[in-house]
């Protein structure tokens, strides 16, 4: 069975959320923090938890870890396409194996998945496609209601501006040195910054991670 400590946690904070029909703003749960202020950043994929556990036990969670991870590796296969089959092969054992200590019910592979679709957005930005990146705000959106990694998101932006500031400032004026990607990918970024506060916590989740 996919689960660990903390799962019990979460599926009682799903199942609080559900039943109470509002997102915990202080500690509902512990001795020596009752009422202390909480950050619940994951309290979205809590109720998923829960759901999925109400409706089919153990069956229910280790599915839906699978689908998470399952999901991850495919757009992990689809950045590889042109590679050689053996590294691209070798690739996602490589992935698979270093990754499957995480494969557990928790939010945190809900994260698992959308970091794995933003870099294969931004890889797609990368290649030529300017239209792929315009899915990173409702990307953000989601992952802020998530879970706390939403933050790598962010970092996979930055990552990717510097190296197009990195290549332009290389590239010495020859024709292929546009700006106008660089600029969308500015744009992108402080987007997805901006809507980083469209979550219960508000602006807190900001300074979160």
């Amino acid at each position: 069975v996919p689960v660990d400590t903390d799962t019990w946690w979460h599926l009682k904070s799903g199942q609080w959320i559900v039943e109470h029909g509002a997102v915990p703003r202080t500690d509902p749960f512990s001795h020596t923090r009752d009422g202390f202020p909480w950050i619940d950043h994951s309290w979205l994929a809590q109720i998923v938890l829960y759901t999925l556990f109400n409706a089919a036990g153990y069956a229910g969670l280790g599915l839906l870890v699978a689908a998470l991870a399952t999901g991850a590796l495919v757009f992990v296969w689809l950045q590889c396409r042109g590679v050689d089959r053996w590294l691209r092969a070798f690739t996602m054992i490589l992935a698979a194996t270093t990754s499957g200590v995480i494969w557990i019910a928790r939010p945190q592979m809900f994260s698992f998945l959308l970091a794995a679709i933003a870099a294969y957005l931004l890889d797609r930005f990368r290649q030529g496609d300017r239209r792929a990146i315009w899915w990173m705000p409702p990307l953000m959106v989601l992952w802020v209601n998530t879970h706390g990694g939403f933050a790598v998101g962010l970092l996979l932006l930055a990552a990717h501006l510097l190296g197009q500031l990195g290549n332009r400032a290389l590239a010495r004026g020859r024709p292929e040195t546009s700006w106008k990607p660089v600029g969308q990918l500015a744009l992108v970024t402080l987007v997805c910054l901006l809507v980083v506060p469209l979550n219960p916590n508000g602006a807190q989740m900001w300074g979160y991670p």
